[in-house]
């Protein structure tokens, strides 16, 4: 019975991995990260800015899996204005360890859990 358990979470795991992170299925707002675009740059590497991604409310935004945990950053209707200006980027993710991470990653900048 222990390895069938044990089958099915390695299948669910597996999944998980495959799945396009673009997916971000059951995933929400969790947090704010107050930082410049060259700052997330610097952290999290350039934005997956693709054209089937975005919308008229999302400019910029990073997938990532960190540590095992998924996190998606983004500007959310307040389009960061330019590399060296403060902006409140939402986190998006499974929960607090999102947030979690992305403060890991960003030490210096102000990091909110909602």
């Amino acid at each position: 019975m222990n390895a069938i358990i044990d089958q099915c979470i390695a299948r669910s795991i597996r999944q998980m991995r495959d799945a396009t992170i673009t997916d971000g299925i059951g995933y929400g707002l969790c947090g704010y990260v107050h930082a410049t675009k060259r700052m997330m740059i610097e952290a999290l590497g350039q934005p997956q800015n693709d054209e089937d991604m975005l919308d008229d409310k999302v400019k910029n935004v990073w997938r990532r899996w960190i540590g095992g945990t998924y996190v998606s950053v983004y500007d959310y209707k307040d389009h960061c204005k330019g590399n060296d200006k403060l902006h409140a980027w939402h986190i998006g993710g499974s929960g607090a360890t999102a947030v979690l991470m992305i403060a890991h990653l960003l030490p210096d900048a102000k990091v909110e859990l909602t």
